[in-house]
């Protein structure tokens, strides 16, 4: 008996195992035995996902940063070269005449920094900062994409036990109308109680139905994230129109391989652990210190404005008149520039301001990503303790109903008691109700514990041990800080 199978069977009560069974019959009897793990799903989506590459491409896209800021610091190089034709029409007391001349000059120039007053170690400083943030930012988006995977599997799970469960209470009630029948031929029952069970499968196939459209949408939702639908078995394609899954309850119906998540990753005993690590290595705190130290770097650049600076140029070149060769000459030159700034309009004052009060906000997004975190970790962390809270009732609901239900279908079978069809209809479904919730609790503490990893900055290929070639977030950049030539990137 498969995991999904037995996890079932613990959730109900010996005396309502008939609704399990007959669920039981659809999953164990699907051609496709191997459920899809969450696993499989999760490395599809950090292979594949486009949001994830995306923001791989832009983290590149930064790290570019770093090799500008480090070209600044080298020589460049450029040919200079003019060309000059004049003709003129002269007239004097000897007469007309044409004057015509042709120069031509050409120089290989160099140009390099030698003091900047600290505006170029200012500006690698800020893309190196930049660079922390992008890749805070690319962990933060791996973290949402990752946990929106495991969202749509887990729903896609829940939601194919609800189908089974909604199938499963379409055969209950045609046995129910069944016996309803045979106790009216008999004179034990009234056209009354068969309209109400016939009301109530007619509802039960209606609720059926929309179980199943939600299925399907979410197997949509799930390949919007993983990148592939999950596999499908079971009423395979024929020619003609397929057959109701909510009409032929006990026939074959179309399924996926995936069940609700069963080996959970450990969480944390306590909420002081959570707001511990809330306060670690979280991305979007780790962005928000990245960015206040690119904003220190910026004020260091714009203080170094007023800061003179120095260049160094040397020249080789030549020049001449075309019509006249013994014009040619040939010259090289060195020299060295030094700038003082005086006063600039104001302007450079103005920049200083506006990068102090850049470096006030990123202080302050500090503190305001640091409450965050701890509300997130928070929140999280009750939001699992409750989800297994309710989940603990609801089994014991569950086990109520199921008892309370077997001992009202006996009862109405013997005339003397009187029971009533109107109660055993509203136990049915409140022990429907009940069987749906515990499902759905499962679904929900799966996906609160991968949020509550979300909110500790542990939702990631490596801390989930992924069988996949993690992204290195540093080769890029150690490839591109230096290089000086070539068009060629990672994405291509």
């Amino acid at each position: 008996m498969s995991w999904r199978a037995d996890r079932l069977l613990r959730h109900a009560a010996k005396p309502c195992r008939w609704l399990v069974a007959v669920l039981l019959a659809g999953v164990l009897l699907a051609p496709d035995a191997r459920a899809e793990s969450l696993i499989e799903a999760l490395v599809k989506t950090y292979q594949t996902n486009p949001d994830l590459a995306a923001e791989r491409a832009a983290l590149r896209e930064v790290d570019e940063g770093v090799s500008q800021a480090n070209a600044r610091w080298r020589p460049s190089l450029a040919v200079e070269a003019e060309y000059e034709r004049e003709s003129a029409r002269v007239k004097d007391h000897k007469g007309k005449f044409d004057l015509r001349s042709e120069t031509w000059s050409a120089d290989l120039v160099m140009t390099q920094p030698l003091f900047t007053g600290g505006r170029n170690g200012a500006r690698k400083g800020a893309a190196i900062a930049n660079v922390r943030a992008a890749q805070a930012r690319l962990r933060a988006k791996e973290q949402r994409v990752l946990l929106h995977a495991v969202v749509a599997f887990n729903d896609v799970g829940r939601n194919e036990a609800v189908v089974d469960l909604a199938r499963a209470d379409i055969t209950l009630l045609q046995e129910l109308l069944k016996e309803v029948s045979g106790r009216r031929d008999r004179g034990h029952a009234t056209d009354s109680d068969v309209d109400q069970t016939l009301a109530a499968l007619s509802a039960a196939r209606s609720m059926c139905i929309a179980r199943v459209a939600a299925l399907e949408d979410s197997w949509r939702a799930y390949e919007l994230v993983v990148g592939e639908r999950p596999a499908l078995s079971g009423a395979p394609e024929a020619e003609g129109p397929r057959v109701n899954p909510c009409i032929d309850a006990k026939g074959e119906r179309q399924r996926s391989a995936i069940a609700l998540s069963r080996d959970l990753p450990a969480t944390p005993a306590s909420l002081e652990e959570v707001e511990a690590a809330a306060q670690g290595a979280v991305p979007e705190l780790d962005e928000a210190r990245a960015e206040e130290e690119a904003a220190r770097h910026a004020i260091a650049a714009a203080y170094a404005e007023l800061a003179p600076s120095a260049e160094l140029t040397a020249r080789i070149g030549a020049s001449g008149e075309e019509f006249d060769p013994q014009s040619t000459s040939r010259e090289a030159s060195v020299g060295a520039e030094l700038v003082i700034p005086i006063f600039n309009t104001g302007a450079e004052w103005s920049e200083i301001r506006a990068a102090r009060e850049a470096g006030n906000r990123a202080r302050l997004n500090i503190t305001s990503q640091q409450r965050h975190a701890l509300r997130d970790a928070a929140h999280a962390w009750y939001e699992l303790v409750s989800v297994r809270a309710v989940r603990s009732v609801n089994k014991m609901q569950l086990e109520a109903l199921g008892r309370a239900f077997d001992g009202q279908r006996r009862e109405i079978a013997n005339p003397k008691l009187h029971r009533s069809m109107t109660d055993l209809l509203a136990l049915r479904a409140a022990l429907l109700g009940a069987q749906t919730a515990l499902v759905a609790n499962d679904r929900d503490e799966a996906v609160a514990v991968y949020r509550l990893l979300t909110a500790m900055g542990k939702l990631n290929a490596a801390y989930l041990a992924l069988p996949v070639e993690i992204y290195d977030a540093t080769a890029n950049l150690k490839a591109q800080a230096t290089r000086l030539i070539g068009d060629a990137i990672a994405g291509e």
